[in-house]
């Protein structure tokens, strides 16, 4: 059963922490919504509802542009993050931007 759990790589770590203190709203972030935490999660790797990995994107700026198309298509926010379990970088919405029917 835990032979596939994966572990957070510490260089994946070092860059995901230099990009959320880079963020405007990193305080908020981390410690009012505390969204930023949901990193540590396996589900931030994998999606929960398939068990499947996410899509991983190579560079931030393919999963930038990603998220801005899925915000425009589902008019909500999608927010690009670090992968702190693989070398990419996923694309995904928190818990206040949950579309109906999408994860199904």
């Amino acid at each position: 059963m835990f032979k596939n759990i994966k572990k957070i790589k510490y260089k994946n770590f070092k860059i995901w922490f230099k990009d959320q203190i880079k963020r405007k709203v990193w305080f908020k972030n981390f410690f009012i919504t505390r969204n930023a935490w949901g990193a540590f999660s396996i589900n931030s790797h994998i999606n929960q509802h398939t068990s499947k990995e996410k899509v991983k994107y190579n560079t931030v700026e393919t999963a930038r542009k990603s998220a801005e198309k899925m915000s425009e298509k589902y008019g909500v926010h999608f927010s690009y993050y670090k992968c702190l379990f693989c070398d990419g970088y996923h694309v995904g919405k928190n818990r206040d931007n949950k579309i109906e029917g999408y994860d199904k």
